[in-house]
């Protein structure tokens, strides 16, 4: 009676579980989606950043924002408009800078600055240096320091190919260090190690090598021998415990 009793009450309890969780699952659904709207309304009632194309998605109060704008700056003033969201914990921002036909009317230079940066950023050659951009009635100066005058000279192209760009000046330097550890990592990556050396540890010579076999044999032969003689004494001392004890009377 007692068992059938518990079985009953775990089968009613069951579905309220389940109605349980629907309703935490539909709940947090609803915060999403109210989190998604506020995000909106706030991003569409910005002067700076109204016009632009800014898709938003919500998952567990984490706001991730997609889509392309014009500027930095407008990238910038979107993330902060999100994070200043009631409901929200996190932001993803992977809005893309992509000037338009419009903001190169109105301020070529920035229009030019801002497409250059982005086509040095997906070069895999160039992205991983940091390097200075600036334009000055449609002419672009490149500065900093990169690793060699092959990426110097592919950075120029780069920024020579940029509609608008009338001119560019390559003030890019090599750094003899960038240098020297772009040789370093060529030469470990060929396999090209100093001669003796395998897998970047020096070989042991042949004549220490056979010292040390020889060493490790005769431990061994060694320790053989005292397991030999100690089994041997314990043999010994058996023998004689057994012939110490008195007979025993019938």
């Amino acid at each position: 009676m007692k068992r059938t009793l518990i079985s009953s009450i775990l089968l009613l309890s069951a579905p309220l579980l389940g109605c349980a969780s629907t309703s935490r699952m539909a709940g947090e659904q609803m915060d999403d989606n109210a989190i998604v709207r506020r995000v909106e309304v706030k991003l569409a009632g910005d002067p700076d950043v109204s016009s632009t194309k800014i898709d938003v998605d919500s998952l567990d109060r984490q706001v991730t924002l997609t889509g392309t704008v014009e500027t930095e700056v407008q990238k910038a003033e979107a993330e902060q408009i999100a994070y200043d969201t009631r409901g929200v914990e996190k932001v993803v921002n992977k809005l893309i800078v992509n000037p338009s036909d419009a903001f190169f009317d109105n301020d070529p230079d920035m229009w030019i600055t801002t497409k250059v940066k982005s086509a040095l950023a997906i070069d895999p050659d160039i992205r991983t240096f940091e390097i200075d951009v600036d334009t000055d009635n449609s002419t672009v100066r490149l500065s900093g320091e990169v690793g060699s005058d092959k990426i110097a000279k592919r950075a120029e192209e780069i920024a020579g190919e940029v509609r608008g760009v009338k001119g560019v000046t390559n003030d890019l330097e090599v750094s003899e260090v960038a240098e020297q550890s772009e040789g370093e990592e060529k030469k470990i990556s060929e396999g090209d190690r100093e001669p003796g050396a395998l897998g970047g540890q020096t070989e042991q010579p042949t004549e220490e090598k056979e010292q040390t076999e020889k060493e490790k044999a005769e431990e061994q032969q060694q320790t053989e021998k005292d397991e030999a003689k100690e089994k041997q004494q314990t043999e010994e001392q058996q023998r004689k415990d057994a012939d110490s004890k008195p007979d025993e009377q019938p």
